[in-house]
């Protein structure tokens, strides 16, 4: 349900984006691959910040003609948790889509 939240949030603010590996539709962890128009490329995790709620952390760069590290990667995050997705945005502004919303009373 996140995954597909996202892939409309961004579609609304005129970013591509695609599903590379479809994980565990409940469980699964996301990893998100921001992609640069050159085609520079960052892949991102969410991880535990001591109590507080997760936050996005870098995992990976590649530079424009490295796309098999970002591939490698991914491939090797996908034999040690099967039910991780990867979704790839087409943006330099990863942050202002995956900022959770603020909830106000």
């Amino acid at each position: 349900m996140w995954v597909g939240a996202l892939l409309r949030r961004a579609d609304a603010a005129g970013v591509f984006g695609a599903v590379l590996r479809k994980g565990d539709p409940v469980a699964g962890a996301v990893i998100l691959v921001a992609r640069a128009p050159d085609g520079r490329a960052q892949a991102w995790t969410r991880v535990a910040q001591g109590g507080s709620a997760a936050q996005w952390a870098l995992a990976i760069e590649a530079s424009a003609g490295d796309g098999a590290k970002l591939d490698e990667y991914l491939a090797r995050q996908a034999r040690y948790d099967p039910d991780v997705w990867a979704v790839e945005l087409v943006t330099e502004q990863l942050q202002q889509l995956v900022a959770e919303p603020s909830h106000t009373r």
